[in-house]
């Protein structure tokens, strides 16, 4: 069970979140700040790509996993994945 007591800055998420026992229960939405609308705004949007890349992602390695199945070599077969998030270059 996660520890943190904040959750992400959209009530959807933060409710989902507590639904599938990320955080807990008692995890309170952590405020924007007022003067960081443009920030907010860029955040909202690169967390959505973010979140559009990994679903497609899950989807082609679950084909990827269907196919060793389907051609029985499964059992001999390794499937590794990393995630490169490059940090911002100011």
């Amino acid at each position: 069970m996660a520890t943190a007591r904040t959750c992400s800055p959209s009530p959807r998420r933060c409710a989902n979140q507590k639904r599938l026992g990320v955080i807990p229960q008692d995890a309170k939405l952590t405020p924007w700040p007022h003067d960081l609308a443009d920030e907010k705004k860029l955040f909202i949007r690169q967390a959505d790509v973010f979140a559009a890349y990994f679903a497609y992602a899950d989807h082609e390695i679950g084909r990827v996993m269907a196919c060793t199945k389907a051609s029985s070599v499964r059992e001999r077969t390794l499937c590794r994945s990393s995630l490169d998030q490059p940090t911002r270059q100011g």
